[in-house]
This record gives C-alpha cells, structure tokens and sequence, in this order.
C-alpha cells in the first residue's frame, strides 16, 4: 500500500520550544528548566474555516486565527519558564496581546509613514520616489528591530528554536521518521516561513 502524503503544517518557536499547527489540532512542547519537556495539545480554531467562501475576509480570519494562536503558545511556553505563582493570567494574557498589537500598528505601520511623509514634505519627495521611502523606512525598521532583539540572550534561543521547527516540518513533510537525527539533516531555511513571506511583502511594497 502506497505511503499517506503528510498534509502541509504550520508552526512558530516559542520560549524553549515549538508551537505546531495541524488541519485540526495544534500542540506546543517546551523544554522546562528543570529539563523535562511539557506538551500541551488542543483543537485548531475553525475561524478561517467558516469563512473560507469569502474572499478578503478569510484572510483576515486566517491571520487573526495564527495571531491568536501565537500569542496563546508563546504565553504557555513563557509560564513553563518561572515559578507557578508568578506565571501570566488569561486576563493578563488578553491585555498584552492588545498592547502587542497596538505597538505593532505604532512601529512598523503608523511610524514609517509618519517619517515618510514628514521626508516628503521637507525634501520635497512625492509620487513613485515618496513610495519608495516609505517602503524603505518600513524595511529598515523591521530588519533593524530583528537585529536588536538578536541580542537578547532568550531572542536568540528562540531564533534557534525557530529554525529547529522548520527542520523538524521539512521531516515530516517529507515523510522520514521524526528523530532528532532525521530533522538534522533538513536547512534551517523553509520555504513557507512566514517571517521571509512578511520580508518578501515589503520589498515589493516599495515598488508595486
């Protein structure tokens, strides 16, 4: 009998682990500082799902779905980390992610065009030339912020884990055993990585 294909997965690194994303469940596993490794294992939201018939709003079910799932992995895998009474609310939970995505707006979106337009109206820059500044600004904005929380010392181990995700889904998209030997074997790089797709996003926004 001829070999399942393996459906396509998704995934993120969170502290100390991976986040991954099934058709219909996704997990998180965490390295604890004890050493152990925990796993939790839920059902995927079907958001997106139900609104797979409508143009434009199924892609933005589908991002509030990944962000949504992100931000509920990365604050597990953060709570695994210290001690169980100092460890983050669902209350607490909501609230940072809607301070994270206002800081979002404010860095890369709403502060390259307010810079932007305050060039064009100094230097005089308008039309096609104006669209490339902005772009330009939103672009180094980005690469520099990832810079610099490379040099946080938990950024960087989540960097590291970052790359591990994409080994370990070029496993099991290609259908291997999935042993720490196996994935090794993978690039860090993958082709679905959706911080190179948000990279790609920007650049072509400076000319299209």
């Amino acid at each position: 009998m001829a070999k399942a294909q393996p459906k396509f997965m998704g995934g993120q690194a969170v502290m100390e682990g991976v986040m991954m994303r099934g058709p219909r469940t996704w997990a998180v596993a965490v390295r604890t500082p004890d050493g152990d490794i925990e796993v939790e294992v839920h059902d995927a939201p079907a958001w997106s799902e139900r609104w797979s018939h409508v143009p434009l709003v199924r892609g933005l079910m589908s991002l509030a779905e990944s962000l949504s799932l992100g931000f509920k992995a990365l604050a597990w895998s953060a709570n695994r980390q210290i001690p169980e009474e100092e460890r983050i609310s669902p209350r607490a939970l909501g609230w940072s992610m809607a301070l994270a995505l206002v800081l979002f707006s404010l860095i890369f979106l709403v502060g390259p065009t307010l810079l932007a337009s305050g060039s064009g109206h100094l230097f005089g820059v308008h039309g096609f030339a104006y669209h490339l500044v902005e772009g330009a600004i939103r672009l180094s904005v980005f690469l520099g912020y990832l810079i610099l929380i490379g040099f946080i010392k938990d950024i960087r181990r989540v960097f590291q884990y970052h790359g591990a995700e994409h080994k370990s889904i070029a496993a099991y998209e290609k259908g291997v055993e999935l042993t720490p030997e196996s994935a090794q074997q993978f690039t860090t790089e993958h082709v679905r990585c959706g911080t190179n797709f948000l990279l790609t996003v920007m650049v072509m926004t400076i000319v299209v």
